[in-house]
C-alpha cells in the first residue's frame, strides 16, 4: 500500500470561495431546460447568500467546434465576445456574477438562455477544458479572475445528449485531462472540486453503440465520467428545479466544511486526520466525517473551528 497526503491551509474568518461553470448545451431541443435553469437560480443562488460565501457564477456553452469571431456572433449575437470555452455574458461589465453584482438574479437568467444555434456534438467537459487554458485565464484573458487557487471548483454540465468524441480519445483520458487541469489551478488552500451532471441519465440505453457524429441521448460518458468523478447526476427531462437545489446544498456544505482528497482512500479506516499536529478523531459531532460519494473530508463541531487560520492534514492509504 502507497499512503498519501494532502494538505489544506484554512483561512481565519473569511467568507470560504466557491466558483460555479454551468455548461448549458446550446443546440437541439434545450430551450425548455435553459429555462427551467433560468427561472430556478433565485432559489439556487438564495444558498449561498444566507450561508455568507464569496462565489463567482459563469456560462459557458457545449459549443467547441470553432474558433472564429464570426460565427460566434452568429450563434450568440447578444453576448459580449462569445467564443469557445470563454464566460458567456450579455453584460459589459459582468464576464461573471459575483455576491456585489446588481441584479444578479436577472442577469443570470437572460445569460443562461443561450439558444439553440449551437454545434450539434456537445462536448461539456472539452468545453471546461477550454476554459480553463492558460490563454483564456491569465492576465488580460477573458476569463482571467474567475478561478481562485483558494476556492471550490464547481463545474456543472447540463446537457441533453452525450458528450461527443470523435478523434479516438477515450472518456477516461478526457476526464484524466478534466482531472489534471483543476488540480494544476488549485493552491494550498483550496476546497478542491465538484462536477453535477443534469443530462438523460434514464433515457434508455441503446442496443447498439451509436457511430461517432450520430445523436446520442443516452449519456453514456457521462455516465462514466460521473462515476470516475464521484458526481451525482440528475434528469434533464423532468423538472429539475428541485434538483438544482440539492446541488446547492451540496455546494454549500462542501465549500464550508469540506475538503476533497485528491485520491481515493483504499481502506477508510487508513485516514488520518490532523490539525496543526494534533490527530482529530472519526466523530460526527466534534471530528471529521468522511463522505465516500465525493471522497471529501468534513470537519463539525470544534474540529471546524479549531481548523480555521491552521493547516489541515489528510493521509490515507491508496
Amino acid at each position: 500500500m502507497v499512503l498519501n497526503q494532502d494538505q489544506f491551509s484554512v483561512a481565519a474568518a473569511t467568507a470560504p470561495k466557491i466558483d460555479v461553470l454551468f455548461c448549458i448545451d446550446n443546440s437541439g431541443s434545450m430551450s425548455d431546460n435553459q429555462r427551467i435553469l433560468a427561472e430556478s437560480f433565485s432559489g439556487f443562488i438564495n444558498g449561498f447568500q444566507n450561508a455568507g460565501l464569496d462565489f463567482h457564477i459563469g456560462i459557458i456553452t457545449s459549443d467547441v467546434d470553432n474558433t472564429i469571431a464570426s460565427y460566434w456572433r452568429g450563434k450568440l449575437p447578444d453576448y459580449q465576445s462569445p467564443n469557445r470555452g470563454l464566460l458567456l455574458t450579455r453584460y459589459s461589465s459582468d464576464r461573471f456574477l459575483t455576491q456585489d453584482s446588481s441584479g444578479l438574479v436577472s442577469k443570470f437568467e437572460d445569460n443562461a438562455l443561450v439558444g439553440t444555434k449551437g454545434s450539434g456534438r456537445e462536448q461539456c467537459l472539452n468545453s471546461f477544458l477550454y476554459a480553463m487554458e492558460d490563454s483564456a485565464i491569465r492576465a488580460g484573458g477573458w476569463n482571467h479572475g474567475f478561478f481562485r487557487e483558494d476556492s471550490l471548483l464547481s463545474f456543472v454540465v447540463v446537457s441533453d445528449e452525450n458528450e461527443d468524441i470523435q478523434n479516438g480519445e477515450t472518456i477516461e483520458a478526457r476526464v484524466d485531462r478534466l482531472k489534471a487541469r483543476v488540480a494544476a489551478l488549485n493552491g494550498s488552500a483550496s476546497r478542491g472540486s465538484r462536477f453535477d451532471f443534469i443530462i438523460n441519465k434514464n433515457y434508455p440505453a441503446p442496443a447498439s453503440t451509436p457511430a461517432p457524429g450520430q445523436i446520442q441521448y443516452y449519456p453514456a460518458r457521462y455516465l462514466k465520467a460521473a462515476e470516475i468523478l464521484n458526481a451525482q447526476t440528475f434528469d434533464i427531462a423532468r423538472n429539475f428545479s428541485s434538483d438544482l437545489l440539492t446541488i446547492s446544498n451540496g455546494m454549500v456544505q462542501q465549500a464550508t466544511r469540506e475538503f476533497t482528497l485528491s485520491k481515493r482512500p483504499s481502506s477508510v479506516s487508513s485516514i488520518v486526520v490532523k490539525i496543526e499536529g494534533q490527530e482529530i478523531p472519526a466523530d460526527a459531532i466534534n471530528g471529521y466525517v468522511y463522505h465516500s460519494d465525493r471522497n471529501t473530508i468534513e470537519l463539525v463541531g470544534s474540529a471546524a473551528a479549531m481548523a480555521e487560520g491552521h493547516q489541515v492534514e489528510v493521509s490515507y492509504q491508496i
